[in-house]
């Protein structure tokens, strides 16, 4: 497995229970065998009202982190977003970092201009480049 790309909640989950940050959880999916861990910080406890949101690549040759403006409202889609964004660009040969970086600017765009139908959920407005008419 190359990269996988949980929430905080979600790494808490699939790490050793021994581990007590996201760092050594992160390092214990590693030791499995995935090449990479992208903690994205949408879910992260106690930032709920931060003005930011900050992910996180773990990779054996360093981490890196991406800060993005914490958008209003409630998603759907999102992380199904950024994964197959991801996959796309590594599928396309581009470096880890820079298609981690690629793949959430295309994710933040989409939900810039995101689509909410009611009063719950937004969802990525994923096309929003192609013309509406």
């Amino acid at each position: 497995m190359d990269i996988l790309t949980p929430n905080h909640l979600e790494l808490a989950r699939l790490a050793d229970g021994h581990c007590h940050d996201e760092t050594q959880r992160a390092v214990s999916l590693l030791r499995l065998g995935c090449q990479a861990v992208l903690v994205t910080g949408t879910e992260a406890p106690g930032v709920e009202s931060s003005e930011s949101v900050v992910h996180t690549l773990h990779a054996p040759d360093g981490d890196r982190q991406w800060e993005w403006p914490r958008l209003d409202g409630v998603f759907h889609g999102s992380g199904c977003t950024l994964a197959s964004a991801l996959a796309a660009r590594m599928a396309r040969g581009e470096s880890l970092a820079g298609a981690c970086e690629q793949a959430q600017a295309f994710t933040w765009e989409a939900l810039v201009n995101g689509w909410c139908p009611g009063e719950d959920q937004c969802l990525p407005r994923r096309l929003w480049r192609l013309p509406t008419s």
